[in-house]
């Protein structure tokens, strides 16, 4: 009778219990940017660049998710490179478990900045060209998730604040394509 009742539990604890789904994972993503300044979209001065960073993946309920990030992103122009450290935070809806749109704000920090030299008039009403050290966006994507802890993105920011400093500098817009890949632990 022992060696039934042992061979009993021994069978119930093989058996695999439906697991608990975990609420939160983190996770790591890059991918490739193509960035522009507002003004100068038809100009030819894309930049081809790419983010890098992590994020913690927040399980709301079955269908909704918020996913703050942190992330390095090379932005700007191929004359105008501004380099950030990006901080979104994004809610998530899933359809179908593989498919996802998300939104939501974003404030990135300047961590450096290279602007190529160019001749500059004294009555050039541009010729203040500080960068402000803060830029502030919205975050507009879609992707997919192939498995668990892969899923891929598109995302589009545009940034809501200059990115110059000065009343009299153009009004600048960092404006953001991004294509990428996140993993999740």
């Amino acid at each position: 009778m022992k060696k039934v009742l042992l061979f009993s539990c021994m069978l119930c604890l093989s058996i695999p219990a439906p697991a608990q789904k975990k609420v939160f994972n983190f996770g790591i993503k890059g991918g490739l940017n193509h960035t522009w300044l507002s003004d100068n979209y038809a100009s030819n001065t894309h930049r081809n660049s790419f983010h890098l960073g992590a994020l913690i993946h927040l399980r709301l309920n079955d269908s909704w998710r918020l996913q703050p990030e942190v992330y390095f992103s090379a932005q700007g122009e191929q004359e105008e490179n501004n380099n950030y450290l990006v901080f979104p935070v994004l809610l998530q809806y899933r359809f179908k478990q593989r498919f996802f749109v998300e939104a939501g704000p974003q404030l990135a920090a300047l961590v450096n900045r290279h602007a190529k030299p160019f001749e500059i008039k004294s009555e050039d009403p541009y010729r203040d060209n500080n960068t402000n050290v803060f830029d502030v966006a919205l975050a507009f994507g879609a992707g997919y998730k192939f498995t668990r802890h892969v899923s891929a993105y598109v995302r589009f920011n545009q940034g809501v604040t200059t990115i110059r400093a000065s009343s009299l500098a153009k009004k600048d817009f960092n404006e953001v394509l991004q294509l990428g890949v996140n993993y999740l632990f």
